[in-house]
This record gives structure tokens, sequence and C-alpha cells, in this order.
């Protein structure tokens, strides 16, 4: 993903599917849904490996 965008539109939005078991994946508003090629290499956590989820209505 790219986040170049000011303001939250439609493309911005995202639902959180619950797949059970403590884990859920994002479908976007094409009916598709977010893949994420990471690797796990960091010993530690850092700021930018943290997320925050919000609702914004």
């Amino acid at each position: 993903m790219t986040c170049v965008s000011p303001k939250i539109g439609k493309s911005e939005k995202f639902t959180m599917v619950d797949y059970g078991n403590d884990t859920f994946v994002l479908k976007g508003n094409n009916n598709k849904h977010v893949r994420a090629n990471m690797q796990c290499t960091g010993t530690g956590i850092s700021d930018w490996l943290k997320f925050k989820f919000a609702n914004a209505l």
C-alpha cells in the first residue's frame, strides 16, 4: 500500500474480517483482501512496527 491521501475516502477504508483464533484479514472496497509481504527479521519492537486500529466514521 502507498499511503499518500490527506483524507479518508472509499479507497482508504477496509473491513476487518474475523477468521477466528484471534486472526483477521482486511478486505478493501474492491472486495479483495489485503496481502502483506513482510519479512520477520526484527529482534525488537520499534515504533514503525506498531499499528493502531481505529474506527473512522
